[in-house]
């Protein structure tokens, strides 16, 4: 077989556009019980929602399984805006009205020849506009902007992972007759199919593709992001809490790294196709790609318990063809949030500023552009506010410079860079009184500061103490224990797990081993005992360890363990690496 050319998503993710979209709908949900009426049917909880925020939710049936997934974002008190993908919209819609009843409660369908996608790095930059440089503007998940000329309703919405919008938008009929142009079409195609093999980077699931109404909730992953526990009553409540109880799922999708000898064919004739080990359907890959980010062929399959842990490898079969699959953490890549990307502009900045002569004019200097960008991305960044102020000083432009660090005292009245510098730029404005102000403010505070991190030092000296003589009478109660029964299961754990905490790995081995021994699968044994052979500077035993755990915790279902030896075998690889 020839081989696939790997799909390079670097320009999505890095990049930035606008692809105009049917692929969602949206749906209003309006009147006086709209909040009370979505708390009922929804399986998050809506009365945490402040206005303009977003969260992901889902329908249910009384067997708790998916009738569909989406976003859910608050406008108001009497008004909700459904997104999701369009063809759920009629599923949706049957299920609201079946259990809309004498609910003051009305549904809106908005048409989705009007959205318009806009996805990549650069997605909140093409959306910028005076209204933006507010500093809270991007707290919203929705809102309304001028944008193109038109007032546009917006929705951050992510295929691929990193910060979206999608965009309720007016179109032209200019816009119209291009959008069915051939040309124009062919492009389109062309966008969708790199977001979608985004989307399988990101570890996004999809409804009909890799999971659909037969599957319970548990199944798809979607319960962790989606689920609220501590609600009232929805449908299919019951089931999932007495599903929840009994630990993982027996299938449930997980990203996998397929490798083999030559390709597997065309990549999306292999969706639905069965992965079997020794004559066993172990598992059924969902979405495939061959990404160049992830290095290979990537996939989302549903899996059974036994094959689904971390890092675990199979030689199997798919679609008759010899392969070796290793499960893997989602995402694939890693996925750059607004933050981490204002970090980066700011370095960048401050990079440039270095190499970049005092003569460059603001209105013409790459650093200033670049610290800009930082703050649109973190508004509450006050390394870029300081940054940007500094710069702007030092290229001439001290009345701005003067705002941009008066906005940042605003936002930190504790900062003492803030008021040392208002401080300095005062002076040069000639306003001594005020420079002689800031500076009694900036020294006061960074007087402040001394005591209060004087004090927490002492705070946590004291809580260390404090702790260290709980777990010393915690050991010493288990060890009475262990002196009536040394087979007790809690007490060699626990003896074990106070010993790591207090330091003394080698003395707790023969505990945590002892607990394994008396219970196999017991997670938390695995955890402590991966830790005190890090202690020790045993990699070979950590390694060993933290794998077998967290291959018993994913067939137990324990999320929070499976979680935490996951970062420390990463962590551990990674110095192995290096």
């Amino acid at each position: 077989m020839s081989r696939l050319e790997q799909i390079d998503t670097t320009n999505i993710r890095e990049g930035g556009g606008l692809l105009p979209t049917t692929a969602f709908s949206l749906i209003e949900v309006n009147g006086p019980d709209a909040k009370r009426f979505l708390q009922a049917q929804t399986t998050n909880n809506v009365d945490l929602l402040e206005d303009g925020q977003m969260q992901l939710s889902a329908l249910l049936d009384r067997k708790a399984k998916l009738v569909a997934n989406f976003h859910l974002y608050k406008i108001d008190q009497d008004h909700f805006t459904i997104v999701s993908d369009s063809y759920l919209q009629k599923p949706i819609l049957e299920h609201l009205d079946k259990f809309c009843f004498a609910d003051k409660v009305e549904f809106v369908c908005i048409e989705n020849r009007k959205l318009g996608y806009l996805y990549g790095l650069h997605s909140r930059l093409l959306l910028s506009s005076k209204q933006t440089q507010e500093h809270s503007f991007f707290e919203a998940d929705c809102g309304n902007i001028a944008f193109a000329g038109n007032d546009t309703q917006y929705f951050k919405f992510s295929r691929t992972g990193e910060e979206g919008f999608l965009l309720r938008m007016n179109l032209s009929d200019s816009d119209e007759a291009e959008s069915k142009d051939e040309d124009f079409q062919k492009q389109m195609k062309e966008k969708e199919h790199l977001i979608d093999v985004a989307r399988i980077e990101a570890g996004i699931g999809k409804f009909g593709v890799d999971f659909d109404c037969d599957n319970l909730i548990f199944e798809t992953g979607l319960d962790a992001s989606s689920v609220s526990y501590t609600k009232g009553c929805f449908q299919g409540q019951e089931v999932l809490a007495r599903v929840k109880a009994q630990g993982a799922p027996t299938r449930a999708l997980c990203g996998l790294k397929i490798k083999c000898d030559d390709e597997l064919g065309v990549l999306g004739e292999l969706k639905n196709k069965s992965i079997d080990k020794d004559g066993e359907v172990i598992g059924t890959i969902t979405s495939i790609a061959n990404s160049k980010l992830a290095q290979g062929i990537i996939a989302l399959a549903s899996m059974k318990r036994d094959y689904r842990a971390p890092g675990k490898t199979v030689a199997c079969k798919i679609d008759g063809q010899d392969a070796t699959i290793t499960v893997s953490d989602l995402p694939f890549v890693q996925i750059t949030s607004p933050k981490e990307f204002a970090s980066r502009m700011l370095e960048q900045g401050m990079n440039l500023f270095a190499k970049e002569p005092l003569a460059v004019e603001a209105k013409d200097s790459k650093a200033v552009f670049f610290l800009r960008i930082a703050l649109l991305y973190n508004p509450m960044s006050l390394d870029a506010y300081e940054a940007l102020g500094v710069v702007l000083n030092k290229k001439g432009e001290l009345d701005e410079a003067i705002g941009i660090m008066e906005e940042m005292a605003r936002l930190n009245p504790d900062s003492v860079m803030a008021h040392a510098n208002l401080s300095a730029f005062y002076v040069e404005k000639g306003w001594i009184e005020k420079a002689e102000e800031e500076k009694a403010i900036s020294m006061s505070l960074r007087m402040k500061e001394i005591m209060q991190e004087s004090k927490q030092k002492e705070e946590a000296e004291k809580k260390k103490q404090e702790d260290e003589s709980d777990t010393l009478k915690r050991l010493e109660m288990f060890k009475q224990v262990l002196g009536i029964d040394p087979d007790d299961l809690l007490a060699n754990y626990g003896t074990g797990s106070c010993l790591v905490d207090l330091g003394r790995f080698e003395e707790s081995l023969s505990f945590l081993n002892k607990a394994i021994e008396v219970k196999p699968d017991y997670t938390n044994a695995y955890l402590y005992l991966g830790r005190a052979h890090l202690g020790l500077d045993d990699r070979g035993g950590a390694t060993a360890c933290l794998v077998k755990g967290i291959e018993v915790a994913a067939k137990r279902g324990d999320g929070e363990p499976l979680k935490a030896m996951q970062i420390l075998l990463n962590g551990l690889e990674s110095k192995m690496r290096s």
